[in-house]
């Protein structure tokens, strides 16, 4: 809490705030100016993300050639003990395509993002169902080779892979 004096409107009054030691993984600071006589309070939040060391959520898996009944499917691995929710990241192939989902991620665990979660359930009937979220949004992976960037929607890069089949 601070004592700030008047703002008139379309003035700015610039705040440095010294922030906490943060422990690592991933990590999302949010601000927000409550100030006594602004109208306007939509525009009074600012948010980042930053990671500490390595990514805790990571590509661990993917299926981008799936055979007749099945469909593709990515999982992601959360080798942190902190749970996360994942509403905010994104999955973009080589060519700018983007998988949207929402959901969480617990601690040490993993999630399986699916383009289609009946047909991935048909096909993996065994399959925890609380651990499958179907996407909001799907590209279709390339079979041959694709390069693939996990990232949330401050632009953090959480992990980037690539594969190529071979022969």
């Amino acid at each position: 809490s601070l004592e700030l004096p008047e703002i008139h409107a379309g003035d700015t009054l610039n705040i440095q705030v010294e922030l906490p030691e943060f422990s690592e993984n991933y990590n999302i600071v949010s601000v927000q100016l409550n100030y006594l006589y602004d109208n306007e309070i939509e525009n009074n939040i600012v948010m980042v993300s930053f990671l500490v060391n390595a990514s805790p959520v990571i590509i661990n898996e993917i299926l981008f050639k799936p055979s007749e009944n099945n469909c593709e499917w990515i999982e992601l691995y959360n080798r942190s003990e902190s749970g996360y929710v994942v509403d905010n990241f994104v999955i973009e192939d080589a060519s700018g395509g983007e998988i949207r989902f929402f959901g969480d991620i617990p601690g040490n665990d993993f999630i399986v993002v699916v383009e289609d979660e009946e047909t991935f359930l048909n096909f993996y009937p065994n399959s925890p169902s609380e651990k499958i979220i179907e996407a909001v949004s799907w590209t279709t992976l390339n079979n041959t080779e694709e390069a693939l960037s996990l990232y949330d929607n401050f632009e953090i890069s959480l992990e980037e892979v690539e594969y190529e089949l071979s022969d």
